[in-house]
């Protein structure tokens, strides 16, 4: 009869420790999603093969600051990194 009970603990505790587990699951997997949703929500600088006026505008105001064409790129990739902890991949920047 004890050993029924001790069983019966033990399949108790066994299932307390599963849902507790699934709980701690979904916890991380709704991290996990809006770690996501933020990854996704990225930096977009070209839409069907143009950049956004924000970023037309910014390159425009950087290429006024005397920073070379080649370089554009590299600065805007390093402030967005550095400040806004964000990643950027653009595409080669293009003379208009």
């Amino acid at each position: 009869m004890d050993k029924k009970v001790s069983t019966r603990k033990e399949k108790e505790q066994a299932k307390t420790h599963s849902e507790e587990y699934v709980k701690e699951l979904r916890k991380k997997m709704k991290v996990l999603d809006q770690r996501k949703r933020e990854l996704r929500a990225a930096i977009r600088s070209v839409h069907d093969g143009i950049y956004d006026d924000q970023v037309r505008e910014g390159i425009m105001d950087l290429l006024c600051m005397n920073v070379g064409r080649n370089k554009v790129n590299d600065v805007i990739r390093t402030v967005l990194q550095k400040l806004a902890k964000k990643r950027y991949q653009p595409t080669a920047f293009k003379s208009c």
